[in-house]
């Protein structure tokens, strides 16, 4: 499909929510890095994974977002994990009541 102004308008879209939004810079690149893998875009996570890596996350995070199964949801306990687990849905679909109850606890 060719429609410049949609483009321009998507890509208006794009730099609100990266940069006019509310998350902290971390949590925005970990949802990045997560609908990315989840949608297999391989531009997207080599240069967001730079970025993140940046803000300095735990470790093994990075690396457990590039090796995890898109089917899988695993458990973590550290505190933004229901922010993780919420870019994950939000990239799989629509959002559930208790997807965003667990983010409004967080």
């Amino acid at each position: 499909m060719h429609h410049p102004e949609l483009a321009e308008k998507v890509g208006d879209l794009g730099e609100y929510l990266r940069f006019g939004g509310t998350l902290p810079g971390d949590i925005r690149e970990m949802a990045i890095l997560i609908t990315a893998r989840s949608v297999n875009q391989g531009y997207e996570w080599v240069a967001h994974a730079k970025i993140a890596r940046t803000a300095k996350p735990p470790d093994d995070v990075i690396e457990r977002i590039r090796t995890l199964s898109v089917a899988e949801e695993r458990p973590c306990s550290r505190p933004r994990s229901s922010s993780q687990r919420c870019a994950a849905r939000c990239s799989r679909g629509p959002r559930s009541t208790s997807t965003w109850s667990s983010i409004r606890r967080a």
